[in-house]
C-alpha cells in the first residue's frame, strides 16, 4: 500500500480591519466629491443672473425703527431683506426731526419750499404729503442742502440766516436757537458719530449743571 503524503499549503491571512478602513475612506471621499459637485451646480442655477437691487423702501411694522428696515424688491419672488441701521445716522435722523423738523422748519420753510410754491425750483423742496416715504426724501434734500458749502460754510446755515442771498430773507436769526441748532445738524450730518458722543454726554451729564 502506498502512503498518502499530505501536503500544507501556507495560509496568507487577510487583515478585515485594514480593509474596512480603506473601503471606508473611499467611500466617503467619493461621496463629498459627489455632493460638493452638486452644491455648486446649485449655486450656479439658483444665482440670478443680475444683482438684485430693492427698489420700493418702506418703514417695517415693528417696533423699533431705529435699527431696521425692510426693502422690498419688485419682482415676482419679492426678498423681504432686513438691514440693520447705523445707529449713528439713526440718532442724527431723529434729532432732525426732533430739532429741526417739527421745531421749525416745518413751519418757517416749508411753506415756500414745496411743489407749486415760490422756491419750488430749488433744491430743497420738501414733500408734505402723508406718504411714507416723506419723512425720508425731507431728510436727504436737507442732507444734500448741509454738504452744500459757500468759503466753508453750510449753504443750510447761510442761506436762513441771509448770510448770502435768499429768496425768503432771513427766516432764522443769525444768533438764535434755531440756527445754533442747524449747526449742530450740519455738523452730525458731516460726522454722524458725533451724534452719539453729544447723546452720550447729555445722558451722563444732564443739563451740564453739574
Amino acid at each position: 500500500m502506498h502512503r498518502q503524503k499530505e501536503v500544507h499549503l501556507p495560509i496568507k491571512y487577510v487583515n478585515l480591519s485594514e480593509s474596512f478602513v480603506f473601503l471606508r475612506t473611499f467611500c466617503v471621499s467619493f461621496l463629498l466629491v459627489i455632493v460638493q459637485g452638486c452644491w455648486f451646480e446649485a449655486v450656479d442655477v439658483l444665482k440670478p443672473a443680475e444683482p438684485l437691487a430693492p427698489q420700493h423702501v418702506s418703514p417695517p411694522a415693528t417696533s423699533f425703527p431705529e435699527i431696521a428696515k425692510w426693502l422690498f424688491v419688485d419682482s415676482p419672488q419679492a426678498l423681504d431683506i432686513f438691514v440693520l441701521q447705523d445707529p449713528a445716522t439713526t440718532c442724527v435722523e431723529n434729532y432732525f426731526q426732533e430739532n429741526i423738523w417739527q421745531d421749525f422748519m416745518q413751519t418757517q420753510c416749508s411753506g415756500c419750499h414745496q411743489s407749486g410754491a415760490l422756491a419750488e425750483n430749488t433744491s430743497l423742496v420738501f414733500d408734505l404729503s402723508d406718504d411714507a416715504s416723506a419723512d425720508t426724501h425731507n431728510y436727504s434734500v436737507v442732507q444734500a442742502m448741509a454738504l452744500m458749502q459757500t468759503d466753508g460754510e453750510s449753504l443750510l446755515l447761510l442761506k436762513p440766516t441771509a448770510q448770502i442771498a435768499h429768496g425768503g430773507g432771513e427766516v432764522i436769526s443769525p444768533d438764535g436757537d434755531a440756527a445754533l441748532a442747524l449747526g449742530s445738524l450740519i455738523e452730525m450730518m458731516e460726522t454722524p458719530s458725533s451724534c452719539l458722543q453729544n447723546q452720550n454726554s447729555q445722558s451722563i451729564c444732564g443739563d451740564g449743571v453739574l
